[in-house]
């Protein structure tokens, strides 16, 4: 948005996550996260990533241990109806290694900055 409002970064600015908007986008992910508000005891923190064909998100205790997962095949399931972890059938959850590898790219979104965030 700075780019598309020409206004330049201050010289020892912090790195800025992301790309420009005017730009073709170089993501094949994205990211969101909420962490718990003090003031809102009653949301947990949750980090989500979202490819093109799947949707993966984790819900944290407040201590941070996972106490939910939900994972989603867009192309099968665009709204999100069907949790596939969450529903009464283990045959149709994603293989552990797609599991471990989307958990994976939580922790890399969590932990990057400028340009190294576009995944």
């Amino acid at each position: 948005m700075l780019e598309a409002a020409n206004i330049a970064v201050p010289p020892g600015a912090p790195p800025l996550d992301g790309e420009s908007l005017l730009q073709p986008s170089q993501r094949s992910a994205t990211h969101a996260q909420y962490y718990r508000d003090p003031d809102n005891d009653k949301t947990p923190s949750w980090r989500m990533v979202r490819t093109p064909t799947v949707k993966y998100v984790e819900t944290y205790d407040q201590a941070g241990n996972t106490i939910f997962r939900e994972y989603y095949r867009l192309a099968d399931d665009p709204l999100e109806f069907t949790n596939l972890l969450g529903d009464s059938s283990s045959a149709n959850d994603p293989p552990a290694a797609t599991l471990t590898g989307l958990a994976a790219q939580l922790d890399a979104f969590a932990g990057c900055a400028g340009g190294g965030c576009l995944h």
